[in-house]
């Protein structure tokens, strides 16, 4: 009697709560918004944290091993921790002024020629439209709407309007910088207080949880830390290789924009699957402006340098790090698009091999319990 009177009270209470919900789907999203904003900064260093956590990791080891070789007085692990973190810091700073300093002149050059090339080849491209019988009167039209003039009168007919664009733009540039310091700054001691928030953690967990529970929410955090450090690393690792292979190749064989192209495939490199294919793509179309062969020439080029890092690099430098089979990858890239995008395209790699870890562990210990070899 007891439990079916506790069953029905846990089913008025869910229709209760349904029912509530449905009727304030309004207040509700705006209370999910207002919350969201108020943890984003706390949301931000937690991610932020969480990618530095892997060279920091890798830092902090090299500089216990160094200071356990060495016959000074060795630093303590606190101190170990800060320097790491400190080495971290300028390693991820110094990364972003050597890619302003090389990169971005070679972008806004490029960029800047592509423009020029795709003027002067409009009127080729036109013709050869009028040619093929196509009526290409409202097209020029819509680009004389573009020139200089209309541009121009445009500019001091809506000045006003855009001063009170770009200044709330300014604003929220302002707003965007003040909440990456606070998240920094949050990064920071996440990554100096790590253990001791993990052994918080912990008693929370073996306080108001079962042994056994606690012990596989603690295994379960042990393997997702390991499994995304592993995917972050290589991924980044593999993207620096692969981008700088294609700038050296497209450089051998005088192929134009090196620099742009290689910078995408870095980019690209980080969605599995589609990123080869996008790039490419851009490739073979920015290098069709100059010459049809060239563009040829860039897609083979570029095809060989994918096969030759696919095939002997990447297993390498990422390999079956995550432990995900090849089939189940593309399931997960290909829920993670739909569902979140890129970033789900991403991500949802190193998910799927948490959960193909926890489903093989179990299979394989309820096959060992009934006595099955399989």
């Amino acid at each position: 009697m007891k439990q079916t009177t506790r069953q029905l009270l846990l089913v008025t209470g869910f229709g209760v709560v349904l029912y509530v919900t449905l009727s304030h789907l309004d207040a509700i999203r705006s209370f999910l918004l207002w919350t969201w904003d108020l943890l984003l900064p706390i949301t931000i260093g937690a991610v932020l944290a969480f990618f530095l956590n892997v060279p920091a990791t890798g830092i902090e080891r090299r500089l216990t091993g160094l200071c356990a070789k060495s016959r000074r007085k060795a630093l303590s692990p606190g101190a170990i921790r800060g320097v790491s973190v400190f080495l971290t810091l300028i390693l991820v700073v110094l990364i972003l002024v050597l890619t302003g300093v090389l990169l971005i002149p070679t972008l806004v050059s490029s960029v800047s020629n592509i423009a020029e090339l795709a003027g002067e080849k409009l009127p080729q491209w036109l013709a050869q439209l009028e040619r093929l019988g196509l009526d290409v009167s409202q097209l020029n039209e819509k680009l004389l709407e573009f020139g200089k003039t209309h541009v121009l009168q445009n500019f001091v007919n809506y000045s006003g309007g855009l001063l009170s664009g770009a200044f709330s733009a300014a604003t929220a540039a302002v707003g965007l910088v003040g909440t990456f310091l606070i998240a920094l700054v949050l990064a920071v001691y996440l990554l100096t207080g790590k253990e001791m928030l993990i052994r918080q953690g912990k008693k929370l967990l073996y306080a108001y949880l079962k042994p056994s529970a606690a012990e596989g929410v603690c295994r379960l955090g042990r393997l997702i830390a390991s499994t995304y450090a592993h995917f972050l690393s290589g991924q980044c690792l593999e993207s620096v290789i692969l981008g700088l292979l294609i700038f050296v190749s497209f450089s051998l064989f005088q192929l134009p924009y090196a620099g742009l192209v290689a910078v995408l495939t870095a980019v690209c490199a980080f969605i599995p699957y589609v990123g080869a294919f996008l790039s490419c793509g851009v490739a073979a179309l920015l290098t069709l402006l100059i010459d049809p062969f060239q563009a040829l020439m860039a897609i083979i080029v570029y095809q060989v340098v994918q096969f030759i890092e696919g095939q002997f690099i990447y297993p390498r430098v990422v390999g079956t790090s995550v432990g995900l089979p090849a089939l189940w990858t593309l399931v997960a890239v290909v829920l993670g698009g739909k569902l979140l995008g890129v970033l789900g395209m991403i991500f949802f790699i190193p998910a799927a091999a948490v959960i193909y870890a926890l489903l093989r562990g179990s299979a394989n210990r309820r096959l060992r319990q009934n006595g099955v070899e399989l």
